[in-house]
């Protein structure tokens, strides 16, 4: 309305197009056993979708998510007990009406947990049998995995009931 009481009337057409946008994540590494925490980022910062991350081998997958915050999401996986090796990680923006669905690949590595096995010392007296033999095995971690997480050793002497008097060296395999 004009200062004479005239009103006009403009019409304006606005297009609203989906917003182009990515999706980023970096390659991982974790230790066997220990907790990983994977992350991406979306542009344009306004997403508000949920990113679904997505590794490991066939029958032992691991699937986790986050909400997107600004515009970035994380995800943290406890306890990884995947085999040691590479594995290709699905990222995927999902639930975002502004940008759609999204996907992108990086890496994740499992790396050997590290184990030490120490035989523990015995002695014996001339002609007994040989004692039955222990060994202290140190970095064994708690939980599950494919096989389990169980280490299967043997330990082995050169002496016998009659071996002369002299020290023996262990093997531990």
């Amino acid at each position: 309305t004009d200062y004479a009481g005239n009103s006009t009337t403009k019409q304006r057409t606005i297009i609203v197009t989906q917003a182009t946008a990515t999706i980023t994540a970096s390659d991982r590494s974790v230790q066997y056993g220990q907790t990983l925490v994977v992350g991406a980022q979306v542009d344009p910062h306004f997403s508000s979708g949920t990113v679904v991350f997505e590794f490991g081998p066939p029958g032992n997958v691991y699937t986790v998510s986050g909400n997107v915050v600004g515009r970035i999401a994380t995800a943290t996986i406890l306890n990884v007990f995947a085999p040691v090796g590479s594995y290709p990680m699905t990222v995927t923006l999902t639930n975002d009406p502004a940008l759609g669905d999204l996907s992108v690949t990086a890496t994740v590595t499992v790396t050997p947990a590290p184990v030490t096995i120490a035989a523990i010392p015995y002695s014996k007296i001339y002609g007994a049998a040989n004692p039955e033999f222990h060994a202290i095995v140190n970095g064994v971690l708690d939980g599950g995995g494919l096989n389990g997480d169980g280490i299967e050793y043997e330990l082995e002497t050169a002496a016998t009931d009659g071996s002369e008097v002299a020290q023996a060296t262990d093997a531990v395999q």
